[in-house]
């Protein structure tokens, strides 16, 4: 369907500079479209496994409210397409109201080991 994806972001290993050889591509899909979830995928290459999850704006909003397990994957994405400026501000929103959620975890050092904290976040020297 035209115009379906709203945006695509990639994470793990390719964000993150730790790729080799075995390193598997992660892709992050919005669509515009609430069943597009529906076409979540996972295929393996020789040994390299690839993951598309699709989440549709629903389940975007649902993360940033941290109902979601996966609400760090979505603040830690590299925005590698967008169809319009509409669909990248909405994201965008998104992601600086789990930041501002999150920022009162980072005052605890604990929390700065936490997995569950997205990586541009700990790495923030404003607290």
């Amino acid at each position: 369907m035209p115009c379906s994806v709203a945006l695509i972001g990639i994470y793990g290993s390719f964000t993150s500079d730790d790729i080799n050889e075995k390193s598997d591509l992660d892709l992050f899909i919005v669509m515009n479209d609430p069943d597009g979830y529906k076409i979540t995928s996972c295929f393996i290459v020789g040994y390299v496994t690839h993951d598309a999850f699709l989440y549709d704006w629903e389940q975007i909003e649902e993360m940033a409210r941290f109902s979601n397990p996966f609400v760090s994957t979505s603040v830690d994405l590299k925005i590698v397409y967008y169809l319009d400026e509409k669909n990248s501000q909405r994201f965008m929103e998104l992601r600086d109201a789990v930041d501002k959620r999150l920022a009162h975890l980072l005052a605890s050092k604990t929390c700065r080991t936490s997995k569950s904290i997205p990586r541009r976040l700990k790495n923030d020297t404003r607290t």
